[in-house]
């Protein structure tokens, strides 16, 4: 391959590799129910490459478990193709428990499953 087509392909596969990665970034409102429950979080996504840092912050929803104001660190994120994947740890009961998103991004929306503890619900992620 002329070296103008090598260096063709790889500024094409860059940019293509840094617009999926930055598709996650910034700040979403996650809604969703597990177990009965319904949950409101705002979450802020920084994409690293293909892994997401970030933070959520739970919001009101009327249940009097559900602490507003609560900060969760994503201690795991993940971006592949349009799959998205992250998780933080929460206490349920004085145990610590990994709550883990897995969702399909399509524009502004994630919609995908929340599982905890072997629990399962489903969420919606909007791009705020």
């Amino acid at each position: 391959m002329p070296l103008f087509a090598r260096a063709l392909s790889a500024i094409a596969l860059a940019s293509l590799s840094s617009t999926a990665f930055a598709d996650v970034g910034g700040a979403w409102r996650v809604t969703g129910e597990i177990s009965g429950r319904k949950f409101t979080s705002d979450c802020r996504f920084d994409p690293r490459g293909s892994q997401i840092g970030g933070q959520c912050v739970a919001l009101a929803t009327g249940d009097d478990k559900v602490k507003p104001g609560k900060l969760y660190k994503l201690t795991s994120g993940s971006v592949t193709g349009n799959q998205v994947q992250w998780g933080y740890p929460t206490k349920v009961f004085f145990m610590s428990v990994d709550i883990l998103f897995a969702g399909t991004l399509n524009g502004d929306r994630i919609g995908g499953t929340i599982s905890a503890a072997g629990r399962k619900g489903n969420f919606t992620a909007v791009r705020k």
